[in-house]
């Protein structure tokens, strides 16, 4: 099965909003004319309170959800020229709740997608195991179920399997929201881990301040109806802070007034008002992958 997402050179592509509208016949706008491109192999972080249209952006890449008016690209191609299904099965989808299948082993949960895009089951298999190598799952856990794996394995499972069919794009929707505080840092470290040895184009949906942060190349922060109030890396927020709006936002999420930054050891470190990290600008350049757009 030909993979929608391959791009004319093999690498990952970049995806593009043009002025994408998702309009309800109540009159709410979710989406109000969005123009944005995540660019390929970066980590593009979409940050916002709840309703701000973040995981409805996700679910338009991958056609759950289709524009009133505008469109979705992928590599320059609309995906509603693509089938859905076989779009999605090129595509991984990482969600706060894994939806893993209970009766299945935890290989056979990550061993689906290959399945279904017409692997042997030994292949898909190998392919699981090898996966779970690559989320830092032990392979004695590769014949339990679901239900006797802790909420952080389960989340690692989730990620595997959006990664068995070596997808080129990754979508997360608030992945880690629902681990405790330590493994959801484990969590994130090891995101990081994976994307800079895949270089997969990744979009990720948060409301936290400091995990966008840690692991966004490029924010973007959105309003109501997923109108962009200010975008670029993260030490453009704690520096140029566009308004009132990203300055308050930034000082909530963080629980604290204000943030700064210190350096330290090569490092800015992001702290909050009680001096606690939030946030590690120090490998952040200007040469790396960025995101551009806009709205009305």
């Amino acid at each position: 099965m030909t993979d929608p997402t391959r791009t004319r050179d093999g690498g990952s592509p970049a995806i593009e909003f043009r002025g994408a509208t998702l309009a309800f016949a109540d009159g709410t706008v979710a989406v109000d004319g969005l123009n944005l491109t995540a660019a390929a192999g970066a980590l593009t972080v979409l940050l916002g309170l709840s309703g701000s249209g973040k995981t409805t952006l996700l679910r338009m890449v991958n056609r759950l959800v289709t524009p009133t008016s505008g469109s979705v690209l992928i590599d320059g191609d609309d995906v509603a020229n693509t089938d859905p299904v076989q779009l999605r099965r090129h595509i991984g989808y990482v969600m706060q709740d894994p939806g893993l299948l209970p009766h299945r082993r935890v290989i056979d949960n990550i061993a689906t997608v290959p399945r279904l895009l017409g692997r042997s089951r030994e292949a898909a298999r190998a392919e699981a195991l090898h996966q779970m190598d690559t989320v830092g799952l032990d392979r004695d856990l590769a014949h339990r179920y679901p239900r006797q794996l802790s909420g952080g394995q389960r989340q690692r499972v989730g990620v595997a399997r959006a990664l068995a069919a070596n997808p080129r794009v990754l979508l997360m929707d608030e992945p880690f929201g629902a681990v405790d505080p330590i493994v959801r840092a484990e969590l994130q470290h090891d995101l990081l881990e994976l994307q800079r040895t895949l270089g997969k184009t990744v979009l990720f949906v948060t409301h936290d301040v400091s995990e966008a942060f840690k692991l966004g190349d490029h924010i973007v922060l959105l309003d109501t109806g997923a109108r962009i109030v200010q975008q670029g890396r993260p030490s453009d927020f704690i520096t140029r802070p566009a308004d009132e709006f990203v300055s308050r936002f930034i000082g909530l999420g963080s629980g604290a007034a204000t943030l700064h930054t210190e350096y330290v050891d090569g490092h800015t470190l992001v702290l909050n008002s009680s001096e606690q990290p939030v946030g590690l600008l120090g490998d952040q350049s200007e040469d790396r992958n960025s995101a551009e757009g806009s709205t009305p």
